[in-house]
């Protein structure tokens, strides 16, 4: 199952995120602004990337839906304990949101390009993302869609 079409994400114009609109977009979800801020120094050079994707991933579910529920004080953190070290973690997500995870992906791939990445930047980074989504499907999927997630996790 996913909200977000490739056809929206195609529309992207990288440019039209300016630093502000990111932050606007950050803080209209705090839970998310402040996992990020907690995982600031862990992410290095690729923070760019996973803070960039956030705010798109919040602009994106806000083009499709409405916010259906809030989120309970500490999922992010939660989600992050539950899933670090996990081996599959890609592989859920893409499951339950695959056009925002590819985009992630590949935008992880043009910045490994420009600049190289080290391996535990990329899987922190890509991590620290993958909790995030899932916040944002908790948020925005509708309520007979999330046993998906609940599965997911429980794997």
């Amino acid at each position: 199952m996913t909200l977000i079409g490739e056809g929206l994400l195609q529309q992207v114009n990288i440019e039209d995120f300016s630093p502000g609109k990111v932050l606007a977009q950050l803080q209209e979800y705090p839970f998310v602004f402040e996992f990020l801020r907690s995982k600031e120094s862990a992410l290095g050079k690729v923070r760019p990337v996973v803070t960039f994707m956030c705010a798109l991933s919040i602009w994106a579910f806000k083009q499709v839906a409405e916010p259906r529920r809030g989120v309970p004080s500490g999922l992010l953190f939660a989600l992050w304990d539950k899933i670090a070290g996990r081996k599959d973690v890609g592989e859920m997500v893409e499951e339950m949101e695959g056009n925002l995870w590819r985009y992630f992906v590949d935008l992880l791939h043009a910045a490994n390009k420009k600049e190289p990445l080290s391996d535990k930047e990329i899987g922190t980074g890509a991590l620290v993302y993958a909790v995030v989504l899932m916040g944002l499907i908790f948020v925005f999927w509708p309520q007979d869609k999330l046993p998906l997630l609940q599965h997911l996790l429980e794997r």
